[in-house]
């Protein structure tokens, strides 16, 4: 990542951080459970920065960098109305806002407009959003265990043919008979893993229909710059 781009993302983290606080996030579980997908690790250097510039108080930075040692992660996401379990890292599990939902889902739309099967590939809560519509033809193939299991046992995955939700590594399991008019991917960003995505997304797409994949943005090769 550039050092803009580090820059712009760190102050999107210090705002973030902001508003969780002033919503009530009282603890570094809490702070957690409230950001969006940012790792654990990136948290403490955001306080600093905030408390150097006067915007925490040196009471409010202590306290928020304390473990509340409370069961929140399950309890905050089903106040919100969520039924996935908390996100690991250790899962790849990083997951998307609801603005970014609603974008990708209103692409599949606009790329699938005869509706044919959307594949979600390790995106559980663009499956969770999808299937709201019960005519939305939707199937997700995720590796983790436990989030198939929430989605099945709270009824988000109905059972019908058109609506599946599957237990499903990539990197090593038999792929089901899917054409897919539209297949969107979000890969742990590691070679390996993308690489194995990307086969599966084209095993699963049908002729003449779409993949849409989430990559890391890369800078510019500084030496692959030319003047004139």
């Amino acid at each position: 990542m550039s050092s803009m781009a580090n820059t712009r993302f760190e102050t999107t983290v210090d705002q973030w951080i902001i508003q969780a606080v002033t919503a009530g996030a009282a603890s570094f579980d809490e702070l957690l459970v409230a950001l969006p997908s940012v790792y654990p690790t990136v948290i403490p250097a955001a306080l600093d920065r905030l408390a150097t510039i006067g915007v925490l108080s040196g009471e409010a930075h202590a306290r928020l960098q304390r473990r509340s040692h409370k069961n929140l992660p399950v309890v905050h996401y089903r106040q919100r109305g969520q039924v996935l379990p908390a996100p690991h890292p250790l899962d790849y599990d990083w997951r998307f806002t609801p603005e970014a939902v609603a974008l990708l889902l209103q692409e599949s739309q606009r790329l699938n407009p005869d509706n044919t099967p959307l594949a979600l590939l390790g995106m559980p809560s663009v499956y969770q959003a999808a299937i709201a519509d019960p005519n939305r033809p939707a199937i997700l193939l995720d590796a983790t265990r436990t989030t198939i299991a929430a989605l099945r046992h709270d009824g988000l995955s109905p059972g019908q043919k058109h609506q599946v939700a599957a237990q499903c590594d990539l990197t090593r399991d038999a792929l089901p008979a899917i054409h897919a008019g539209v297949v969107l991917l979000d890969p742990p960003w590691y070679e390996d893993h993308m690489r194995a995505f990307l086969w599966a997304a084209t095993a699963l797409c049908r002729i003449g229909g779409h993949i849409l994949v989430s990559f890391p943005r890369q800078a510019p090769d500084p030496a692959s710059r030319t003047t004139g």
